[in-house]
């Protein structure tokens, strides 16, 4: 890129490295401007691993760029001096080089031209990765000279040589080639010309490290062939993987390889100039300039906010991965994970402690840039325990000699990092390290910690009575667990129902199991699981057992109860995530405890103790487009996109905040690009642009956005809701007799899956479908059944489930020419309203009160305007928790439903004989008004009675267009609607 310069900064007493741009380079004005952005993303790289850039200057014809100065040398000269590098010291190297580019790539960031010349090896032999400034944003699009792509031959993947996209397993496959060199003194790939090596990098398999140094070890020479796999698919897919592996074959190594030696500095080019411009070729402006560069753009590590480290707690512990010892690599997993957890579980279970669960220490892993890593080590523990205020760190290993299985452990002062106790326990096979070895290990550490084991009480120490006694168990359990928090569902329950294979009665993992039948939307799999868990949950720990309690009495309806369980709990483990997410997801859902501010306060904990958790940023931006607070809520998605790279999710919820501002065309265009980016698993986006589409009475199109749905591989629930959001579409569109077909699809699937909630929701539309068609004993059976159903359920509902079947059993006697019985059901409504304790809630059972007041009012004849105006002119903000366009069995809809069309204010006018007003009610209802909160769909009927009134008034043609426009939407209705015959009728007439 240019020659390199150590320069001093004099304002800031600094020495700095000064990168001059070749002239070839800089005349480019393309060039210039990517190095500008080049150089903003590579400044957001901070690691240690990673050379610091500075800034990037440009001065008359002079580019040039500053960055942190490293004393010592480049890579590619250490393995030239060293003709090969031990094997300790090149995984030494190897390994720093992978952190940094981990941190990289987790900003999004692929260095693209990886090479031992753009590694520095420090005086203290750290290792540092330079020339971030040509790599680009994974965002981006590739860089490219002259058509050539920018790449050294002898280290470029691929995937590189053939012009694809690079991403960060194009940076892997380049550590791979220079582990290679380090371990035998030269690259893999050779040849007379840059095509020739080019060429051999996509179509030769590389030599067999071994073969050429055989000292190396089996395990690295494996390491270096799967980082050059042809096929990226097969390489380690990111930097975190890798350093596992890393890690693993550099602790079987010998203790006195495990470092890079120490050694005399030994620069790589270095001129130290006093900067005069005829020697340097550098205009004198431009080297006057400098400190002022330095003053104003460069922002020094120094001036980055300290991390303050939080209080001590008391009696505080984390218990770090274990060393695998025995020499079989089938128990990594349970090593690295299973036995630390069931120590970390046995240790929280006795009441005494405050222990690290492994989800916090990963979450905490994930904020310092390693959110892969898999293998916990001891200095990783000591760094999260200063994070956490954690007093103690145990680290372990596990060994075997025949049957006889050994665990060692080891209790660190995480301050000082002195060892206070080291323990032992051993057993005859496998089984013992549940049944005898952990309960030891935990009695051992309570007693160094001075804590008297007569006041944890008897059992508390025995794992296998809380859990489960089969190790093979639980470390499926926590596969499933881990799979759950990545919201990969269906992994989750195939670990989660291998563990209850291998153990039957795992109270633990039948809570787990119903957890994610939960997410996967099948209730009956989830009763029973969570009934399981119920029957065995003697051999629960007690956070288990409130988790277990909370999950039934939730299903039972006891919301009251169900809160306090999850506030017992976070009390208890104050940062237990799972609780904080129930309850931000309980207030943001449940009819009757609608809370978007207590929702918010709870996915605010939430990411508090885990800011890469995506979904929270998501829920929470649905609350705040709840309160109206629009660019709060896109901040957030924004977030949340950035935080989940390739998940549609975020583009489907922009989209949705979209509809709610009223840009309608800007919120299909993000449907859209969600549905491009996930086609096969997101149904509530292709709801979504159904409903837009209806919005903009385009029925045909939202119709064929429900059939691409039907037939494909849905959960019960999506496929319950798109024959709901089918059959509402073809009730709205006259289509009786179809929309009884869809309703009685949506009832048989909710029956076959069990799911009760489904299939009493859609006997509720077929009882309103039976209401517009005029059977109405029909209508009121399903009407009957869907109440009580409901109240089965939920029998907490009942207070807030009755003014619901009220208010549609006034309608229904509307309907029949019962008008005493219509004002009877009116007034139980009213009496039921005090008890209702969500404001929300509560003002939409008013609305609903309105609604049957003014039906009542309308065919008695004697209208109040200036009540009816009022009533129904005013903002309707509180319908605003319940527009979930997506979730069309919403009650929102019900206000959609037939018999009647919001016609309310025009009707009114049309009794007093106000034409004009009853038209300007009228022409307000059929427009859409973005400004409004109100996203209710136009009910064709509008047009029919529209028309009528310009009629009325002698307009014909306008009652003609209206007339054609009602006719053109009810094309398809049913045979002999009367609305259909007087609208043909009438237009003839004119």
């Amino acid at each position: 890129m240019g020659r390199v310069y150590r320069a001093h900064d004099t304002k800031l007493n600094e020495e700095v490295a000064l990168k001059l741009i070749k002239p070839e380079i800089a005349a480019d004005k393309k060039t210039v401007e990517r190095f500008h952005n080049e150089i903003k993303i590579a400044r957001k790289i901070r690691h240690k691993n990673v050379c610091g850039v500075y800034d990037f200057h440009e001065e008359g014809k002079a580019l040039f760029l500053t960055m942190e100065y490293v004393r010592g040398e480049d890579l590619k000269s250490f393995i030239h001096r060293t003709k090969t590098l031990s094997v300790g010291t090149a995984l030494a190297i190897a390994r720093q080089i992978a952190e940094g580019l981990g941190e990289a790539h987790k900003l999004g960031i692929t260095h693209r031209d990886l090479k031992p010349g753009n590694v520095m090896i420090d005086k203290d032999g750290q290792a540092k990765v330079m020339d971030f400034g040509i790599a680009r944003s994974l965002h981006g699009g590739g860089i490219t000279a002259e058509g050539g792509i920018i790449g050294t031959p002898e280290y470029m993947s691929p995937e590189q040589v053939e012009g694809k996209p690079a991403d960060p397993r194009a940076d892997i496959y380049a550590l791979g080639i220079i582990l290679f060199e380090m371990v035998t003194g030269r690259v893999p790939f050779e040849g007379e010309t840059p095509f020739s090596i080019a060429n051999k990098q996509k179509s030769e398999p590389p030599p067999v490290p071994k073969k050429l140094a055989p000292q190396i070890p089996e395990g690295l020479n494996k390491l270096i062939l799967r980082c050059l796999e042809k096929d990226k698919a097969k390489r380690y897919q990111t930097a975190e993987e890798l350093l596992v592996d890393l890690a693993a074959v550099e602790d079987s190594l010998p203790t006195t390889e495990r470092v890079v030696p120490r050694r005399k500095t030994i620069t790589h080019r270095e001129v130290t100039v006093k900067f005069q411009p005829r020697k340097l070729l550098i205009p004198a402006l431009a080297v006057s300039a400098l400190a002022i560069i330095l003053v104003f753009f460069w922002r020094p590590w120094s001036s980055l906010p300290a991390f303050t480290p939080p209080p001590k707690i008391e009696n505080s512990i984390a218990v770090v991965s274990f060393r695998n010892q025995t020499g079989d690599a089938n128990y990594d997993g349970r090593c690295f994970q299973a036995i630390p957890d069931l120590l970390i579980t046995n240790l929280e279970n006795a009441g005494q402690f405050y222990v690290a669960t492994w989800e916090r220490m990963t979450n905490v892993l994930e904020q310092m840039g390693k959110k892969e890593v898999r293998f916990i080590d001891s200095e990783l523990g000591f760094e999260l325990s200063r994070r956490e205020g954690i007093a103690y760190v145990v680290s372990g290993s596990l060994t075997k000699s025949g049957e006889m299985f050994v665990t060692d452990i080891k209790l660190w002062d995480a301050e000082s990092r002195k060892l206070r106790k080291a323990f032992q326990s051993k057993g005859k096979g496998e089984d013992s390290i549940l049944e005898t070895q952990i309960g030891e290990l935990s009695r051992g550490i309570c007693e160094a910690l001075g804590l008297a084991l007569e006041k944890i009480g008897p059992g508390r120490l025995n794992i296998a009575g809380v859990t489960t006694s089969s190790l093979a168990a639980y470390e499926n359990y926590l596969k499933g667990r881990e799979y759950y928090w990545k919201f990969r569902f269906k992994e989750a329950k195939s670990s989660t129902e291998k563990a209850i294979e291998i153990d039957p009665s795992f109270a633990m993992a039948y809570r787990w199991l119903a957890v994610i039948n939960d997410a996967l939307g099948d209730p009956k799999a989830r009763n029973e699981a969570i009934t399981k868990a119920k029957e065995f949950s003697a051999q629960a720990t007690d956070k288990e057992k409130l988790y277990i309690e909370a999950h039934v009495v939730g299903l039972r309806g006891d919301f009251k109860t169900y809160i306090q369980m999850q506030d017992e709990i976070i009390r208890k483990y104050p940062k237990e995530k799972e609780a904080h997410w129930n309850l931000g997801k309980f207030f943001s859902r449940a009819v009757g405890w609608l809370d978007s501010n207590r929702a918010i306060q709870e996915f605010e904990k939430v990411l508090e103790l885990d800011p890469n958790f995506a979904s929270a940023y998501n829920m929470m931006a649905l609350r705040y487009l709840d309160l109206g607070r629009f660019e709060k809520a896109i901040e957030l998605l924004e977030k949340y996109a950035s935080v989940s790279p390739g998940n549609a999710n975020p583009f489907d919820s922009i989209g949705y905040c979209y509809y709610k501002m009223g840009k309608l065309d800007k919120a299909i265009l993000f449907f859209k690009k969600a549905i491009k980016i996930n086609p096969d698993d997101l149904p509530g986006t292709y709801w979504s642009m159904a409903y837009v589409d209806a919005l903009n009475e385009d029925y045909a199109e939202a119709l064929s956005w429900i059939d691409r749905l039907i037939g494909r591989t849905l959960p019960p629930p999506a496929q319950v809701k798109t024959f709901l959001f089918k059959g509402f579409l073809n009730l709205w569109l006259g289509r009786f007799e179809q929309s009884m077909l869809d309703f009685k699809k949506a009832e048989d699937i909710g029956e076959s899956a069990g799911n009760k909630e489904a299939h009493f929701v859609a006997e509720c539309w077929r009882s309103i479908a039976y209401m517009e068609k005029g059977e109405f004993d029909l209508s009121r059976q399903y009407l009957d059944r869907w109440l009580t159903g409901i109240l089965n359920l939920y029998p907490s509902f009942a207070q807030e489930g009755k003014p619901w079947a009220g208010y549609l059993s006034g309608l229904l006697d509307l309907e029949q020419g019962k008008m005493e019985s219509a004002k009877k059901q009116l007034e139980e409504m009213k009496s039921l309203l005090p008890a209702i304790s969500d404001a929300n809630y509560k003002d939409l059972l008013n609305y609903l009160n309105d609604v049957l007041a003014c039906e009542i009012d309308l065919r008695e004849g004697k209208p109040d305007i200036a009540s009816i105006v009022k009533a129904f002119s005013e903002d309707r903000s509180f319908l605003a928790p319940y527009d979930f366009i997506w979730n069309i069995t919403d009650v929102i809809e019900y206000l959609n439903a037939p018999p009647y069309v919001r016609d309310f204010i025009p009707r009114a006018y049309l009794q007093e004989g106000k034409l004009d007003q009853a038209i300007a009610a009228y022409e307000r209802l059929i427009t859409f008004n973005p400004e409004s909160k109100d996203r209710r769909l136009i009910h064709p009927l509008n047009y029919y009675r529209m028309g009528k009134v310009y009629e009325q008034k002698g307009e014909k043609r306008k009652a003609k267009a209206n007339y054609r426009k009602f006719l053109d939407l009810w094309k398809d209705a049913d045979p002999g609607l009367p609305e259909v015959e007087g609208a043909r009728k009438r237009l003839a007439a004119l």
